[in-house]
C-alpha cells in the first residue's frame, strides 16, 4: 500500500495535470476559433482538408494520451 504522503503527491500531481490538460484545450479551442469537435465534424461533411487534418490530431493525441496514461498506471 502507498503511504498516505505518496497517496497525497500523487492526487496533487494528478489535479495539476487535469488543469494542465483543460488549459490546453482552452488554448486549443481559441486558437481554432471554436470547438475543436464542432470544426471536425461540420466541416468533414463539406469534405474540408482542415477538418480531416482535425479529427486526424484529435484522434493521434487520444491514442497518445491512452498509452501515456497506461504505462503510467502500470508503473504506479
Amino acid at each position: 500500500h502507498l503511504s498516505i504522503r505518496r497517496q497525497r503527491q500523487m492526487c496533487i500531481r494528478d489535479r495539476a495535470l487535469h488543469l494542465l490538460g483543460g488549459c490546453l484545450m482552452g488554448v486549443g479551442g481559441v486558437m481554432a476559433l471554436g470547438c475543436t469537435i464542432g470544426q471536425g465534424l461540420s466541416g468533414l461533411s463539406t469534405l474540408s482538408l482542415g477538418s480531416f487534418l482535425a479529427i486526424l490530431g484529435i484522434v493521434l493525441g487520444a491514442v497518445v494520451a491512452l498509452n501515456w496514461q497506461m504505462r503510467r498506471a502500470e508503473s504506479a
